[in-house]
């Protein structure tokens, strides 16, 4: 267990964080980009055959597809949009709030125009930093239980750590996924291919 707690202090969350920074920075793309450029251009063919309300500024569909698309895309929505050029795909950026999705340059994000950047996406510095406080309480909670783990480990209490042993299998089931992930030549190209512990992982 303490091995566990190691990888995920030392690599699965700091790997993390560096690759949050470089998104923030611009320097590396969004991993989901492709995947949503094939869907709009799929549902951007599709025939209408219902209406339903439809609002193309805060990007917002009632058709029961939207509810349900990973990227809140409809056929509603997209052909409603019109044609558009590949740079639109390129500064594409999704929302947690309506607009859901909104058009910027991410590439010219800087330390000068992040203000304007946060604004335009309606995320505050308060957002940010609570975001950021996922982070915070994995951290914490992992280092309650490896010192929880060394004090029984110390104690010889082995009918609680064989007890306790179910609560711990989904981290070691995220370790040995991550671990596999990094082993390949190859990495997948679809979700298909992903776990959860693996889908957004660099």
């Amino acid at each position: 267990m303490d091995l566990v707690a190691y990888i995920l202090m030392n690599q699965v969350v700091a790997h993390q964080q560096r690759k949050l920074q470089q998104i923030c920075n611009g320097r590396e793309k969004l991993d989901w980009i492709k995947d949503f450029k094939s869907e709009w251009k799929k549902l951007s063919k599709r025939p209408i055959n219902n209406v339903y309300v439809t609002d193309i500024e805060n990007w917002i569909c009632g058709c029961p597809y939207y509810l349900t698309d990973r990227f809140r895309l409809c056929k509603h929505l997209i052909q409603q949009k019109g044609i558009v050029s590949d740079e639109f795909f390129a500064n594409i950026r999704r929302n947690y709030k309506p607009p859901f999705l909104i058009e910027n340059n991410l590439l010219s994000y800087t330390d000068n125009n992040k203000e304007n950047y946060h604004k335009d996406l309606n995320i505050t510095d308060e957002s940010t930093e609570g975001d950021m406080e996922l982070f915070d309480d994995l951290i914490d909670t992992t280092e309650k239980a490896l010192t929880l783990l060394k004090e029984q480990k110390s104690a010889g209490n082995i009918k609680w750590c064989k007890s306790a042993m179910k609560s711990f299998n989904g981290i070691i089931k995220l370790v040995k996924e991550v671990e596999q992930y990094q082993r390949k030549r190859t990495m997948p190209l679809t979700w298909k291919g992903h776990t959860n512990s693996t889908r957004y992982l660099h």
